[in-house]
């Protein structure tokens, strides 16, 4: 029998002739040597194998061209099925769009779509949409209840979440007034927060619309922009007011707002002014100080000064903002339109 050479440590399985043996006239006494070698070419290719491999072919051509460490490889440990790592793109949102269904008073659906969970360290996929009850206790699964705790609350916002458990890989949503998910369901340890709603006097969801922007990022806009007033104010003086908006999620630094400002006057007094998050500085609205600000344009021929545009609050949901020549016929309104949230 033709018989490759298959002892010793250093041999492994491109050591094995594909043609060995050669047939009929091949040595019979040779065969116990032969299977004593495939033996240790195959202990010696696979040395740390002490289990069963249930990767597919395709899962481990996945590392073909590898090149890095054993550190580096273990952020793989949460791929998707492209092999991307949530570890390589952090804060990846792609979908999870929410929006208002069949009973918009108290039911969202989640859209399809892909996140790295708040530690980038897994994938959330929902694979296809799911719709959860805000009026309901969470249970797992479409058209569920999607309350993490407690009953829905008048005027109160909530943070919608994509969550999964570890250990079986079951994504599911729902919604919670903590923005880290405190309340998040037994067994389910990972999360993302994809946006925030608002109840109103009700305890039903106020309108919204929500577009999903380049980046991940989601766009909100309140159905009844026009009427929601987040602060209003008679003669508020000429120093700066800090303001806290009810129209604006909470709990997250440096949300980006579409507001109306407006100061008007019933008598022949134009007004200058700014509006910022409240870490900006001090400053005259009339100064060079204040030239990087979002102002007011002073206008003498006119008693209303209006800006519109993007503003970012604090995590208490507050601006900052300062006027000229307040008196008691000047109105200050400020309106939250809609906020920019990119979901980290």
């Amino acid at each position: 029998m033709a018989l490759e050479d298959l002892t010793g440590a250093s041999k492994y399985i491109n050591a094995l002739v594909a043609t060995n043996p050669v047939g009929a006239t091949d040595s019979r006494r040779q065969g116990d040597d032969h299977i004593r070698g495939v033996k240790n070419v195959l202990l010696n290719t696979f040395a740390n194998i002490t289990g069963a491999v249930t990767a597919t072919q395709d899962e481990l051509n996945v590392l073909d061209g590898y090149t890095g460490n054993t550190a580096d490889l273990e952020q793989f440990s949460g791929t998707d099925s492209s092999g991307l790592s949530p570890f390589i793109i952090p804060g990846f949102v792609s979908g999870l769009i929410p929006s208002q269904a069949a009973d918009a008073n108290h039911d969202i659906t989640f859209s399809a779509g892909l996140a790295a969970d708040s530690g980038n360290s897994s994938w959330l996929e929902l694979t296809s949409a799911i719709t959860k009850r805000i009026d309901a206790t969470w249970a797992v699964g479409d058209t569920n209840g999607g309350l993490f705790s407690g009953t829905v609350a008048a005027d109160t916002w909530y943070h919608l979440f994509v969550i999964r458990r570890s250990d079986t890989g079951v994504v599911d949503a729902g919604f919670d007034t903590s923005v880290t998910a405190a309340n998040i369901p037994t067994d389910y340890d990972e999360y993302r927060r994809v946006g925030s709603v608002l109840t109103d006097s009700s305890s039903n969801i106020f309108d919204f619309r929500c577009y999903e922007k380049a980046g991940g990022a989601r766009e909100f806009e309140w159905d009844s922009r026009d009427t929601i007033e987040d602060y209003i104010s008679v003669n508020p003086g000429s120093s700066r007011v800090l303001v806290s908006l009810d129209f604006t999620p909470p709990d997250v630094d440096g949300m980006q707002l579409h507001v109306f400002f407006g100061a008007s006057d019933s008598t022949a007094v134009s007004h200058a002014g700014w509006i910022a998050h409240p870490d900006y500085p001090d400053a005259d609205p009339l100064s060079g100080g204040a030239d990087h600000y979002n102002v007011l344009v002073e206008n003498a021929t006119d008693s209303n000064s209006n800006w519109f545009g993007y503003v970012r609050c604090n995590s208490s949901a507050q601006v900052a903002f300062r006027i000229t020549n307040s008196n008691a016929n000047t109105i200050v309104l400020i309106h939250t339109w809609g906020w920019v949230d990119d979901c980290n």
